[in-house]
């Protein structure tokens, strides 16, 4: 993020309006499918004051920034997911599915078992992603970043 924002002229030149970042999200993996968590950015890409910096940045140029962002799945050692694991009356229980027919005992990405899904039949993950003022999509549009890009369908069912 840092060094992007010293090449901002170059791109201009370049005819560049739109700014699209990968997956930025705090996580374990260099793919970073693995999110740890939505408000965080990995460090080795800056923080989210860099990112809001950006954001500023791009918009005084007229130009925009859009995040790449899967809510279809986290890491599997979230916090969450690993307070559920050990705790089966956990209020995030229902966030996931969990069955022995899965070979993970959770419904995965691609049966990968470090990206379990996220349960979106539960009002509560869609408020937690994007319904809540809080919520994590909003709070990046509240940062000053102008859209955001999922390169995996998810259905509205509010």
């Amino acid at each position: 993020m840092k060094s992007t924002a010293t090449k901002l002229d170059y791109l201009q030149a370049l005819g560049v309006d739109v700014l699209y970042l990968n997956l930025i999200h705090a996580a374990l993996t260099n793919h970073k499918h693995d999110a740890q968590n939505y408000n965080e950015v990995t460090p080795e890409y800056g923080g989210r004051a860099d990112v809001k910096a950006l954001a500023q940045a791009l918009s005084r140029r007229n130009m925009r920034l859009v995040l790449d962002g899967v809510f279809n799945h986290i890491g599997r050692s979230t916090p969450i997911l690993i307070e559920v694991q050990n705790d089966p009356f956990s209020p995030y229980r229902d966030w996931f599915y969990f069955d022995a027919q899965w070979a993970h005992g959770y419904r995965a990405w691609a049966d990968v078992a470090n990206l379990p899904e996220l349960n979106w039949e539960n009002p509560a993950v869609r408020r937690f992603i994007y319904a809540a003022p809080l919520s994590a999509a909003r709070s990046w549009l509240n940062d000053g970043v102008d859209g955001g890009g999922q390169d995996e369908a998810v259905p509205d069912r509010t």
